[in-house]
């Protein structure tokens, strides 16, 4: 081989090992950047469930309280009839209460009480309801805006 194809062969080489550098270069750069873009896309996504998580969680919270300030009532009196939100404010004052027939995001609505049982009612602040009914079985939860303890599933 002579010098002048040598020196071709030389300068072809380093030409690749320079592309060959550029691509990796480029490569140690754009590929961190797309798995934080994807694991930040993930971490949103996930933090929209979280976020959905704890606006249930402050339903049931909400409701599980509501249940025991029912059970009072019941222990005292011998019925769930007659559980108002004024009586129910009473026995819980954390808990907002109320009459309404619509759920109202972080109060309890309660609606049906009789002497068996009592319908309670809330809507997290996604707008979706929750309900609970409380009675001498134990207390079963839902995730409707019912107006009777039936509809409650």
């Amino acid at each position: 081989m002579d010098r002048a194809t040598r020196l071709h062969a030389e300068r072809g080489s380093a030409s690749i090992l320079y592309v060959l550098g550029a691509l990796a270069a480029i490569a140690a750069v754009v590929v961190p950047l797309v798995l934080a873009v994807r694991t930040h896309g993930e971490a949103v996504q996930g933090a929209t469930v979280v976020a959905g998580e704890a606006e249930t969680a402050q339903a049931d919270l909400l409701l599980r309280q509501a249940i025991v300030a029912a059970e009072l009532h019941f222990a005292e009196h011998g019925s769930y009839e007659g559980l108002t939100p004024e009586v129910a404010s009473g026995l819980d004052p954390a808990t907002t209460y109320n009459s309404s027939p619509v759920a109202v995001p972080g109060e309890v609505s309660i609606r049906a009480a009789t002497p068996l049982s009592v319908l309670l009612v809330t809507r997290a602040d996604d707008d979706r309801p929750f309900c609970a009914v409380a009675s001498l079985g134990g207390a079963r939860f839902g995730d409707a805006d019912p107006i009777t303890a039936d509809g409650c599933a």
